[in-house]
């Protein structure tokens, strides 16, 4: 999840850079460079988007990915009045649009899609967190119960010892014990 939602933020920004290419060219070829640029953008966003449409569990998360895909629709509305514009030459025009309105559902856009990234980057350093302390317990339990086992077979050892001594020990005490009868 983290992984998909840093694509989608680094994916948002290429597509940008891409539309301020599509502007600056004044060659249809160019310009068709751009836009394929813009598609690989887009279809990395809509699968990573898709991606974690399935994931997603926590209610923030979703929130935040809910309100990704609001922003991107309303930035993509403004995208095709640039390219609208950039395609007829009229680049100053795609400049103001870019700019200004165009530049405020990109922040918009922008902002989500980092606090998503951010937010999953949380959510794994604290798994891996949680990792570390289970690994921790686990380590002080097994070496816990390696030290009962020990004792435990300590015990057997020095029991089964002692009973051997006593069987060994038997016939000398029988024998000392008719001669002084």
């Amino acid at each position: 999840k983290l992984v998909w939602s840093e694509q989608i933020n680094t994916a948002t920004s290429d597509f940008r850079i891409a539309e301020a290419e599509h502007i600056l060219s004044e060659d249809p070829a160019h310009m068709a460079l751009a836009e394929r640029a813009m598609g690989q953008q887009k279809a990395i966003i809509e699968r990573d988007y898709k991606m974690l449409d399935q994931k997603l569990r926590k209610p923030d998360a979703r929130k935040m990915l809910s309100e990704f895909r609001v922003k991107w629709d309303a930035y993509l509305g403004d995208n095709q009045a640039v390219l609208a514009l950039s395609r007829r030459n009229n680049n100053g025009a795609a400049t103001y649009l870019m700019r200004h309105a165009s530049k405020r559902d990109f922040d918009a856009l922008s902002t989500i899609a980092g606090k998503l990234a951010d937010y999953e980057a949380d959510l794994t350093t604290n798994a891996a967190g949680e990792g570390d302390n289970v690994y921790s317990h686990a380590r002080i339990v097994m070496l816990i119960a390696m030290l009962a086992a020990f004792v435990a077979l300590a015990f057997i050892l020095t029991r089964h010892s002692m009973e051997v001594a006593d069987r060994q020990s038997e016939p000398a005490r029988h024998a000392i014990f008719t001669v002084v009868a």
